[in-house]
């Protein structure tokens, strides 16, 4: 009877996708790749299955391209994900390193991929931040990306013809 007590709630847990919070550094620090990876790496089912309700993106460029510091819920970043993936294929994205403490995941990442605008392929790099709630949800992600960012980097190849 005892095996049957605890089995029956892990099957319910798998069989709905409930997901156990990520309780180590190593569960952490996956959990922030994974979503990274999908939301710049065209996967934006990521953002179902790994951000919270009110889960916000923001990234100084934010700014320039939606006139707002940041994207705030879960339908918000998958449309933003989705489009992202519009305008950037084959995306290639590296994590150089990455720290956990608490609730927090720091990435150092870079980024390759072809901008479907001008058919070139553009590089940056940058820094970002995930905190994580008690599910193991992504809550947020805030970054900062290497200077000149992706679009100043556009502009400089544009004006080398």
């Amino acid at each position: 009877m005892r095996k049957f007590v605890w089995i029956v709630p892990v099957l319910i847990a798998i069989t709905f996708g409930v997901t156990r919070p990520a309780s180590t550094e190593a569960d952490r620090k996956a959990l922030a790749e994974e979503f990274f990876r999908g939301v710049y790496g065209c996967d934006p089912s990521v953002v179902d299955q790994l951000a919270g309700d009110d889960v916000v993106i923001s990234y100084p460029i934010f700014e320039t391209l939606f006139d707002r510091p940041g994207i705030r819920g879960r339908d918000a970043v998958r449309g933003f994900a989705t489009n992202f993936c519009k305008k950037w294929t084959n995306a290639q994205v590296t994590i150089h390193d990455s720290v956990s403490e608490g609730d927090k995941v720091v990435l150092v990442w870079g980024f390759k991929a072809r901008n479907t605008g001008d058919g070139k392929e553009h590089e940056w790099g940058g820094l970002s931040l995930f905190r994580l709630d008690e599910s193991g949800k992504i809550v947020a992600e805030m970054g900062l990306e290497s200077t000149p960012g992706p679009f100043e980097r556009m502009a400089l190849v544009g004006a080398a013809k």
